[in-house]
This record gives C-alpha cells, sequence and structure tokens, in this order.
C-alpha cells in the first residue's frame, strides 16, 4: 500500500530567526519541524553548551543513593552491580563500575549481568540468593529494577541494601518504590529533573557525579571523559536526540572525533574492529555499526564479553574481544537475514496484502533464535507497515516479540488476549510475550479480531521538511546541514522532495548488480543521478506495477519512456578518488505513469 506524503508546515519567522541564528532560513524551517519554536531553543539545540546540561543532584533519591553508597565505600562493603544484556545496560555497568572502583577499596567492587535466555531481563531469585550467597553488602542495579519489587523485597529480606538506578516506566503497583533503600529513576510521578528522557547509562552517569562531587578529595569532573559511554547508549537505545541526550551525544561524539579515538581501550578495539575512523565518528555508526555489534554478545552468546571489553585494561584482552564481537555480530546478520526470508515467504508479497489480510501479522519461525525474534518483527513491521510478532520455539512453550506501528498500542492490545498468553510486557510500540503452542493460533485470531487499526492508519505516514527540487542544493546548503548532528529518534535527518522527475535510463550496479542507479531529469532540466541501495527487484516491481513492463524495459535501455518519478531524498557530500560531490540519498519513492 502506497505510503501517504506529507509536508510538515511548522511556522516561525524564519527570516528573521535567520539573521539572528546566522544560518539560512532553509535550516531554520527544519528545526522548527523538530518542534524548536524559539531563538533560544535553536540556538541551544545548536550549541553543545556542557553547562546546560541539568543538575544531576535534582534526580530522585539521588541525595539518598549517594549516602548509602559513601558508607559503604567508607566502610570496604562488597558493592555488586546489576545490569541488562543490551547497549543500555552495558553502558551503565561500564561507568558504574569504573566510578566506584575509583573510589572502593581493592576488590570490594564487582558486576553481573543477566543471560538473556537463561535468567531473562533484571532481577530474579537466582541472582539474589547468589549476591546474597557471595556476601554481597549493597546491590546497585542499573538500566533495570523499577519493576522488581518482590525481587527487592527479597534482597532486604536478607540483609542487602538495594540502590535501584533505571530509566523505564513505574509500574502501576510501584514496583521497587517502598522496597528499595533508593530509587533514582526520572519516571518516578515526584520526579524534579527537568528532562524524563535519558536512558539508564545516564542515570548512573549523573549519580555517580553526585557521589564524586561528594566524596573527598574528587570531583565529578574526574568522570567526564565516561561521557562517551552515556553518548554511545543513548543513541544505542533509541533514546530522542532532544534536550540534554542531543548534548551529552554531541559533547561525546565530539570528545572521541577531537582525541582521535577513545581513551578507553575497549571503545577503541572495537571501533577498530568496526573499521571506523575516530575523525568521522558519528551517532550513524553507533546505532547502524558499533551498537548492533556490542549488542551481539548478549543476543547469541552473553553480554559479558562486552562489559569486559569496556573494563579492559589489556590490549590484547581489549582486540580479542572485539574481534569475538564483531564476529558474533556477523552470525547475528546471517541469522537474522535467514528469518527475515521466511518470514516474507510465509506472508507473502507486500501487494498481495488486502482489506481481509490479518492486520496483526503473527509470524510463526520455531527455528529462529528467540534473541533476534525482536530484529525480525521490526523488519517486518518496516517491510508490511503492519504491527508484528515473530513467535519462536523456547526450552519451554514459545516465546515472541512484537513491534508496532503509530496508532497501535501492543501492550494494551495484549492486555486484551491475555488468557492466550502464560506471560508478556512491554509497552505501546514493542512487546515480549510467552504462550503454549496449542494457543498460538487461537492468539493470532484473537489479536486481530480485537484490533481496530482501519485502513488510514495503515498506511505510513511520511514527512517531507521541505519541498526542494536538487537543482536548488548548493554545497554551502550540504554542509550547513551537518549543523543537525547527531541525527536519530527525535531528530532525523532532513527530507527534501522533488515530483515530476523523468527518467532517463535505470541501470543495475554493485558486485552482484543487486542495487539501481537512477539517471533523471528534473522539470526544470537539472540532470542527475540517484543510487538505490535498497531491494532493486522490489523497486522493479513497483514501477512495473505502476506503469508498466515495457516502461520499465525502456527505461533498462535509456530509450522514452512512460515513467515519471517523485522522491523524498537526503542530500550529502560524498567523495571518490579525491573529488567530492553532492549525492541524492533516496529514503522514498513514488512511480507514477505518464498520462
Amino acid at each position: 500500500m502506497d505510503k501517504i506524503w506529507r509536508v510538515r508546515a511548522n511556522k516561525v519567522d524564519f527570516e528573521g530567526f535567520s539573521k539572528q541564528l546566522g544560518v539560512s532560513p532553509y535550516l531554520v524551517r527544519i528545526m522548527a519541524n523538530r518542534g524548536l519554536t524559539t531563538v533560544e531553543a535553536m540556538r541551544h539545540f545548536l550549541d553543545a553548551d556542557p553547562l546546560s546540561l541539568h543538575d544531576p543532584a535534582q534526580l530522585p533519591d539521588a541525595i539518598q543513593a549517594v549516602l548509602l553508597l559513601s558508607e559503604a565505600l567508607k566502610s570496604g562493603q562488597k558493592i555488586r552491580i546489576l545490569g541488562d544484556y543490551d547497549i543500555d545496560g552495558v553502558c551503565s555497568v561500564t561507568i558504574l563500575y569504573r566510578a566506584l572502583c575509583g573510589l572502593a577499596r581493592e576488590g570490594t567492587v564487582d558486576w553481573q549481568v543477566p543471560h538473556r535466555i537463561e535468567d531473562g531481563f533484571g532481577l530474579n531469585p537466582k541472582i539474589i540468593e547468589k549476591a546474597h550467597e557471595d556476601g554481597v553488602d549493597l546491590l546497585i542495579t542499573c538500566d533495570n529494577g523499577i519493576a522488581a519489587g518482590a525481587e527487592v523485597q527479597m534482597a532486604r529480606d536478607l540483609g542487602i541494601t538495594v540502590v535501584v538506578t533505571d530509566h523505564h516506566e513505574v509500574p502501576q503497583d510501584g514496583g521497587s518504590l517502598g522496597h528499595a533503600n533508593a530509587v533514582v529513576d526520572p519516571k518516578r510521578a515526584d520526579n524534579a529533573y527537568p528532562f524524563t528522557g535519558i536512558c539508564g547509562a545516564v542515570v548512573a552517569w549523573k549519580l555517580m557525579q553526585v557521589l564524586y562531587d561528594h566524596a573527598e578529595g574528587h570531583s565529578s569532573r574526574e568522570l567526564w571523559p565516561l561521557i562517551e559511554f552515556a553518548a554511545i547508549a543513548t543513541v544505542g537505545d533509541v533514546m530522542d536526540l532532544m534536550d540534554e541526550n542531543r548534548t551529552i551525544v554531541q559533547l561525546g561524539l565530539m570528545r572521541i572525533r577531537e582525541n582521535h579515538g577513545s581513551q578507553y581501550l575497549g571503545l577503541q578495539a572495537l571501533m577498530e574492529a568496526c573499521e571506523l575512523a575516530p575523525e568521522i565518528f558519528s551517532s550513524y555508526h553507533i546505532g547502524f555499526i558499533l551498537g548492533p555489534t556490542l549488542n551481539a554478545g548478549g543476543r547469541l552468546e552473553t553480554a559479558e564479553k562486552s562489559v569486559r571489553l569496556f573494563i579492559s585494561e589489556d590490549t590484547e584482552e581489549a582486540e580479542n574481544l572485539s574481534e569475538e564481537l564483531h564476529e558474533l555480530n556477523t552470525k547475528r546478520k546471517q541469522m537474522t537475514e535467514a528469518a527475515v526470508q521466511k518470514a516474507v515467504e510465509q506472508i507473502g508479497p507486500p501487494a498481495d496484502l488486502t482489506a481481509d489480510s490479518d492486520r496483526v501479522l503473527v509470524v510463526y519461525l520455531p527455528d529462529c533464535h528467540e534473541s533476534v525474534a525482536g530484529i525480525v518483527a521490526g523488519r517486518i513491521r518496516e517491510t508490511y507497515y503492519r504491527p508484528t510478532f515473530v513467535i519462536t520455539k523456547a526450552k519451554e512453550g514459545l516465546k515472541g516479540s512484537g513491534r508496532s506501528i503509530p496508532g497501535y498500542d501492543m501492550f494494551h492490545s495484549m492486555e486484551q488476549v491475555g488468557s492466550y498468553l502464560t506471560k508478556f510486557g512491554g509497552h505501546e510500540m514493542a512487546a515480549g510475550l510467552s504462550l503454549t503452542e496449542e494457543n498460538l493460533e487461537p492468539f493470532r485470531r484473537a489479536i486481530n479480531e480485537a484490533c481496530t487499526l482501519t485502513e488510514d492508519l495503515l498506511r505510513e505516514k511520511v514527512w517531507i521538511d521541505i519541498p526542494m527540487p536538487a537543482s536548488f542544493v548548493t554545497a554551502s546548503f550540504v554542509s550547513e546541514l551537518a549543523l543537525l548532528e547527531p541525527l536519530g529518534k527525535g531528530n532525523e535527518s532532513p527530507t527534501l522532495a522533488e515530483k515530476n522527475l523523468r527518467i532517463l535510463r535505470i541501470s543495475r550496479m554493485g558486485k552482484e548488480r543487486q542495487f539501481l542507479r537512477l539517471e533523471v531529469i528534473s522539470e526544470n532540466g537539472f540532470r542527475y543521478s540517484i543510487p538505490y541501495f535498497g531491494d532493486a527487484n522490489a523497486m522493479q516491481d513497483d514501477a512495473i506495477r505502476a506503469c508498466g513492463e515495457e516502461a520499465w524495459n525502456r527505461a533498462t535501455m535509456g530509450q522514452e519512456n512512460a515513467i515519471r518519478l517523485q522522491i523524498i531524498y537526503t542530500p550529502a557530500f560524498n567523495t571518490f578518488r579525491g573529488e567530492t560531490q553532492i549525492t541524492y540519498r533516496l529514503k522514498h519513492y513514488q512511480f507514477v505513469k505518464k498520462s
């Protein structure tokens, strides 16, 4: 089904703001489309100012947590950090471990991350019992713990002091509030911290700043280098890159670029294993290369590899661990591609979906590794633009992950059919679930019967920042777009659009001829080339469906044809053999037959 293209029309004084900020009216318009409505907000957005970061002492229970940690450190108590197996959990553990070891007696601080399959998420009784057996006096969680009320109370009953640091929503029953000795979470109802959208690693970093300012002879300035891990976690955990998140990522990336790499052996080794040049290291590289590699350990084996990498002080160990993670990520990508292919074969082509098709896709892939089910569900959701559950066979029964679309509350929908599930959790856009094999088909029917998605909601909305022909794009404008970095959730790459393009030629490219190059000419006679690195066969099918096979064949031979094209794109620089040119990154396209 065709996407709905819409132009953002947020209004401010484009010319006036442009003069005050010293940027083009186009950049002002893009910032306005990100919800920035004042010159002050835009100036803050553009400037990476450390002084704009919020006071960490405003985090709820921050002072109480620091008093507990200070007493434990002073008396040489045994402290254990409990993290999570994803990138945010790994970076959170790294920050807490490095910071606490800087104040603690040798050997009194250790860490643990749960095994995704054996332990599941966060605290469980087995982890609590192990801590008690090991003589742990204080347990500090990071990126988890807010929902673990019973587990926290179990630890307290065993004489363990519990400090929870988390960034997830507080459950309706209050979770660990009222059970833990301190709960540092900006999602608390009594929170006074100005920005609640920070990740677990930022919560951990901020708490350690308060601790160091409280410690005699120390200062939070000592922890400034750890902003690198806070930045990586913010991007990797897909937080909105607005407010102080944007500043943290700006400053973290700037530190790595200006220092020609990281001072931390593990992070530097991982960048080298991923062939990432520090001088151009960006949020894109975190989100699509470094982050997935770091997550691969927790998906296929254990996140302990990733934590050991980031706390390593041995060059050889760091290099070996980073290579192992790189190899695991290659394996993870292969597993994901195979599972996605099986899912597509099971569902059929997107064009074959009709009004009578399931509006919620429930795909059963028994041989799919459960750790990649969420990635596969996300890929299927993107392809078909429908809420998607990918179900796999687990040790006991079936397990699955879901990814949703705007307008469909996945968690609420699962609540409606909860009788078919043995366990479920999540939020509006993502979820996890367990069920018995005999309930799989009843669950599929029930979740679809309960679905109220309309045809309009099943059409993806694509937003355009500025309708702008490619001929209007100048080198200075492309250079100016770099001011919008870092890009990511909440601050997506800017989108321009052009319509009524005539196709001059379509040709295959790539080692396996798997990509396409479109030579086009605009209404004003501007000729340019558009590389397409998506699914070439799917684009060919779309063109033939809209304009006919004859038109496609003529286009591939460079002959006059009936294909007309409209595109949404982002301009960028591309340097090849020492020559820098403007290139046009195709984000969305629509084929229209010449009338």
